[in-house]
């Protein structure tokens, strides 16, 4: 005989404020889609996409948890340039002002993405938006989604110069913490 559960008839899940939080990376993660079940959208066949599940680090919303979804091809490489912008701001790779697409289309990009992510810090700002209506209702599901990053040194720059929403300074945990969580002093393979 198994656990016994209750049957739940709602999914909802807390849900990330709007406003500048700290978060902490949980788990990257590469969703290959089947080449069956890939379909064409403007031109566009993305033939997988990289996943990060964050939850914010200390306040009152400490462990809520969100996911930033980037597709591996996109309309103007939007999907690649967010993810990039997110890998540069958590320092898994230099900052730099380009970054040639096809090295992160490699599997030496891949490896990069899933042992460089966990346990980063960095800053997010996070934007709600609307989806598509509920089942059976007039409302709209809300979902959050982080629409710009900042290391964890320009987040505490930023909210200690001016009151933000959400934002809480983190004195202890800096851009060292993100090296100790695994940066490599060693030169970037992909680079």
């Amino acid at each position: 005989m198994g656990t016994k559960i209750k049957p739940s008839f709602k999914s909802e899940y807390p849900l990330v404020s709007e406003g500048w939080h700290l978060f902490r990376i949980i788990e990257p993660k590469i969703d290959r889609i089947v080449k069956d079940e890939q379909k064409e959208k403007d031109g566009i066949i993305n033939d997988k996409t990289f996943i990060v599940r964050s939850a914010v680090e200390g306040g009152d919303e400490d462990g809520i948890e969100i996911q930033e979804f980037f597709a591996n091809y996109s309309k103007k490489e939007f999907g690649m340039s967010r993810l990039a912008g997110l890998m540069v701001k958590t320092e898994c790779i230099p900052p730099t002002d380009e970054i040639d697409i096809d090295t992160m289309r490699t599997e030496k990009f891949e490896t990069k993405f899933n042992m460089s992510l966990p346990k980063r810090l960095f800053g997010g700002r996070v934007k709600h938006s609307k989806g598509q209506k509920k089942e059976g209702s007039d409302e709209h599901n809300i979902f959050g989604n982080i629409v710009e990053y900042t290391t964890v040194k320009e987040y505490n720059e930023m909210i200690s110069t001016k009151k933000t929403k959400g934002a809480e300074k983190i004195t202890e945990k800096t851009s060292t913490e993100n090296k100790k969580n695994g940066a490599s002093e060693i030169k970037d393979p992909w680079v």
